[in-house]
Parts: C-alpha cells; structure tokens; sequence
C-alpha cells in the first residue's frame, strides 16, 4: 500500500499525495527496491505542484537511490519544467553540488544552459574555447573559476580535455593539465581524451596525454548494450557495465601503428576484449593491417588463441582471408590449429569454403585435422564441395580420403551436397 505515494507522484495528483501521507498511508520517504522516492518520482517527471507539496510534507530534498542519484539530478534532465523543479528543489534545500555513484553532478545531466548556470554549472565558453584552441580566453576562464572550472564537463559530459584531444589542440591540452585536469575523466559514452586522441591519429596528443599519467587500459561503453540487456561486467558500485573498446582497439581500427606503439610502451594491455569478445589483433585481422598484425603479435602477453564472442580466434580469421605467411607465424607462436567457434567450424572448414588453395595447404602443413566436424556433422570437404571448391575438394581427399564417406547429420556425404556434376565428379 506505502508504494501508492510513487504512482501518485508520477501522475501528478497533488491532492492524492497530501492526502496519502498525512492518513499516514505512505511514509513520504517512502523507496522502492532501487531506492526511488516519490521525490525523485515527481522530480523526474518535472511535476513542480507534487515536487513542492512532498517537500513541504517532510521529504528529504537529498534523498539518494541506489545510483546515488537525487531528486536534483532527476529534475535537471527533465523532460518538462526543469528550471522550475529545480528551483523548487533549490528552495528545499537540495544540494547542487551532490554527486551520483558516477561522480555526476546534476548540472551534468541538464541539457538546458540556463538550468546548468541555476545548477552551478561551467561557463560554456570553456569547453568551445578548448576546442578552437583559444588559449588567452581559456587563461582567463581558468583564472575566474580555478579547480572547480578545470574538471567540469560540457552537457555530454566531455571534459575540456576531451574537447581539446578531439580537435588536435595540443597547447590548450598543456594548459589544462598544468592546471591539473583528470586525464582520465570519461564522458557519457565512456571515452577519455585518450580514446579521441587514438581516433584522431594525433600522436603528439597522445604522448602528451600518456606523459600525463593516462591510463591506456580504460575502456569506452557500448550503450546501444544497454537497451539489448547483454551486460559483460558490474563496476565498482555493483552497477551492470557493458565494456567496451580502449584506445588499442581504436588505434588498431585506425591501422595507426605510431599510435599503437606509444600505447603499447605505456603499458596497454592486448589482451583486453570490446563488447564483441575482439582484441586489438582481432580488429588488425579485421582489417588486413599485416603490419599491426605483426605489431600486436610482437607483445608480450599476446593470446594467439583468443577467440571472440563467436569463440573465432586469430586463425578463423586468416583462413577466410588467405593470409598464409601469417598463418605459419600464428602457428609458430603455439596455435591450437584445430580450436572450433562455436559452430564447431575449426580453421580448415573455414579455408575450404573460400577459394583460396594455398590457404588450405598451409593449415594442413601445420597439421590441422581434415576429418573433424563441425556442429551440423560436416567435414571441411562437405564444405568445399558445397561451395563448388574443386581444387580443393582434391587436396582434401589426398589427406584424408575417408572424408568423402562422412554422413553430416542430415544424412549426406560431401557429394550429396556438391554445387555442380564437376565436385561429383571429382568426389566419385
């Protein structure tokens, strides 16, 4: 009975709430299971009447849910009467400057500059001056405002950093962090300036920001994850995260090796997998960067099995794109040469589909089974001759002849499944 207060909140109906708290109905602090109150409710939906009439009923003005987040942070990114809410909260005794579970302020979610000034929020100048390199007009700025302007962020919670990094502006960077901007501040998407600098190519930017203490192992979000609800890990709070890409990965998309290398010295892990399972060396395979390729391999710590969310590791990858002096190298490195995804395709069934002979040759030579199957019971040469590969239909048979009486689960042998009478043929 206590959560009617919240649907009378939401909806607005100012008389309904009073009259629920003072029957002694709902307590006016009254929280769900994630900790919103009425407060935040109202707040959030910009209900100014019922924001005033809880506020005078008792309801605390910081009330925070299990996101640290208070009514004020609701009420900033309001869809409707936002500097009105506000300023009843404000009245109320909310606290502006209180931070979330994020450390966001709520002039940080506020997307209208006269509730972000109401809210305490930066000058906007700054973060514009930041990305046009204005360096006597961010000086002054800087001077007015002091430590609480420097690490402030623009309404998509970019940092003046981040600003100055997108736009290649490495003088305004210097001045910031002399003036002891955090590096490693990240915006609503996740990326720090060492993410927009690695995207820009910008390797000036990018010692600079290392020299600084940036952290190259800090990972970007893929927000699209949160609407899909495929979560990856919890941060520090508990709070479901879905990772990302750090700057390797972007670097590697790039094929910037200058980049790579600076971020690599500095400690960078090429290990770390995006949202997709990918390492960096996956999207250098990706990409048919053979000098990153042979960058990434060169590290220390480097998993030439690590396969992605499809369990593909680097070898899938080079059997369907015929690379086969970087195929020996991966097999020198310690391949598993015969590890399935999760169909069950190993690297041979891969090579066997495409039209690339010398592919296949290479996997054999280094000893990859012709006789394994994949999850629908086919053999590389069921693949091959599906695919009206002739060649290497004959090239499988020579390795393993008993290939070609293998049943898949549907019941079919490789010639049974052949594109044209010329696989037959050659299967016969």
């Amino acid at each position: 009975m206590a959560q009617v207060i919240l649907t009378l909140a939401r909806d607005n109906r100012v008389s309904d709430v009073r009259r629920a708290v003072v029957a002694g109905l709902s307590p006016v602090n009254f929280g769900n299971q994630i900790g919103q109150t009425a407060l935040h409710i109202a707040a959030l939906h910009g209900n100014v009447e019922t924001v005033e009439v809880l506020l005078e009923l008792g309801a605390n003005a910081n009330c925070r849910n299990q996101r640290e987040t208070t009514p004020l942070h609701f009420a900033a990114g309001a869809k409707r009467n936002q500097q009105a809410t506000v300023e009843a909260l404000l009245k109320g005794g909310a606290d502006p400057d209180a931070r979330d579970a994020f450390g966001r302020q709520p002039y940080e979610g506020a997307e209208d500059e006269s509730v972000r000034h109401l809210l305490g929020g930066p000058d906007p100048n700054f973060f514009k001056f930041a990305s046009e390199g204005k360096l006597e007009q961010l000086k002054a700025l800087l001077t007015k405002g002091g430590s609480q302007l420097v690490d402030s962020v623009d309404r998509e919670g970019k940092s003046a950093a981040l600003c100055a990094a997108e736009h290649g502006q490495a003088q305004v960077l210097k001045l910031l962090i002399e003036h002891g901007i955090d590096v490693n501040a990240q915006d609503e998407t996740g990326n720090t300036p060492l993410h927009a600098a690695a995207g820009t190519g910008n390797s000036e930017i990018v010692n600079l920001l290392l020299e600084a203490k940036a952290c190259p192992k800090i990972q970007n979000l893929r927000l699209n994850a949160y609407t899909s609800g495929q979560w990856l890990s919890h941060d520090t709070k508990g709070t479901l995260v879905p990772f990302d890409q750090c700057p390797l990965h972007i670097a590697a998309e790039q094929g910037d090796t200058e980049v790579a290398e600076l971020l690599l010295k500095a400690g960078a892990k090429v290990s770390l997998t995006d949202f997709d399972g990918k390492t960096a060396l996956h999207i250098a395979l990706e990409e048919n960067d053979v000098e990153m390729v042979e960058l990434l391999l060169a590290q220390e710590g480097v998993n030439v099995d690590e396969g992605n969310a499809d369990y593909d590791s680097p070898l899938h990858y080079l059997a369907s794109r015929g690379r086969g002096r970087l195929i020996k190298r991966l097999v020198d490195l310690g391949a598993a040469v015969d590890k399935s995804n999760k169909e069950g395709w190993t690297p041979l069934h891969i090579a066997a589909r495409t039209n690339n002979l010398d592919t296949v040759k290479t996997l054999l030579d280094a000893g990859c089974n012709p006789a394994l199957l994949n999850s629908a019971g086919n053999t590389p040469l069921h693949m091959a001759a599906v695919n009206g590969r002739a060649e290497i239909c004959k090239c499988l048979l020579q390795r393993c002849p008993e290939a070609a009486a293998v049943k898949n689960k549907e019941g079919f042998i490789p010639a049974d499944i052949a594109k044209n009478e010329d696989i037959k043929v050659v299967l016969a």
